[in-house]
């Protein structure tokens, strides 16, 4: 009997004990499983950040892209543009080229309309209603001697004395040498001695003058200024049925230098 108790108390500590090391054991598990659901957990959070690192990064790379492309809009407009203004600058006109008097010289297209229909109504004998008139360059650059200084010399010359004793003219100076030399008389006269002098009672003089002119060659370039009368423009003097040409030498600071002209025909 006592031996059955002994057995049977031996057996519920037994159970016991194994009731409270199951209950450790899933108390253990439990907690291992909930640290490593928080590890988790804290990776899961750890990740949210790289997502919102790669959700930005990706922001950023979508805002690059729009402002490459919209510098790319950016520089095709200007590139547009700028093709648009170099189109409207640059001049396609072939115009007409003129060979008059040695001198070759281009019109526009619409200038050379003007010159044609001038020439189309002279060839009838007719006039255009109005006229016109414009300057272009030429192909020639000529030397020309331009006055640059002017200055006028004067001199008081001697040209006979009177002696005293007999009365005798004496020649003192040699006109004609003044004149070769550009001299030219411009008044005459007698100078008395007044008594100061013993051998002349006085002597002829002349007055001389010489203007001296400074020159310089200068480059100039030859202008075609073409110009038309037309029947209401026309006032008086010489009237063509054709335009004419005029060609002169021109630079800035200095006058014009005419040089030739032609009719246009």
């Amino acid at each position: 009997m006592n031996k059955s108790k002994l057995i049977l108390s031996c057996l519920f500590v037994l159970f016991v004990a194994c009731l409270s090391l199951g209950s450790v054991f899933a108390t253990d598990n439990s907690n291992s499983t909930d640290t490593l659901k928080v590890i988790d957990d804290e990776q899961d959070a750890l990740s949210i950040p790289e997502n919102d690192v790669a959700l930005s990064q990706s922001g950023d790379a979508d805002n690059l892209t729009v402002s490459e492309s919209d510098a790319n809009e950016t520089l095709s407009l200007s590139s547009d543009s700028s093709k648009e203004v170099l189109a409207s600058s640059v001049s396609v006109s072939s115009g007409h080229t003129f060979k008059k008097c040695g001198y070759t010289f281009k019109v526009s297209d619409s200038q050379y309309k003007k010159i044609k229909n001038a020439i189309s109504a002279g060839k009838k004998q007719k006039f255009l209603d109005w006229g016109f008139e414009f300057k272009v360059k030429t192909n020639k650059v000529i030397k020309v001697k331009v006055l640059v200084k002017t200055k006028t010399y004067h001199k008081k010359v001697r040209y006979e004395g009177l002696t005293y004793y007999p009365y005798k003219a004496v020649k003192l100076a040699n006109l004609k040498y003044y004149y070769k030399h550009g001299w030219k008389k411009y008044d005459t006269g007698f100078q008395s001695s007044n008594g100061k002098s013993k051998k002349y009672l006085g002597y002829n003089y002349v007055k001389l003058k010489k203007t001296v002119k400074t020159y310089k060659t200068v480059k100039m370039r030859v202008y075609a200024t073409i110009y038309y009368e037309g029947e209401y423009d026309y006032v008086a003097g010489p009237h063509v049925y054709y335009p004419v040409v005029n060609f002169d030498a021109m630079k800035k600071g200095y006058s014009s230098r005419y040089l030739n002209c032609a009719l246009l025909k």
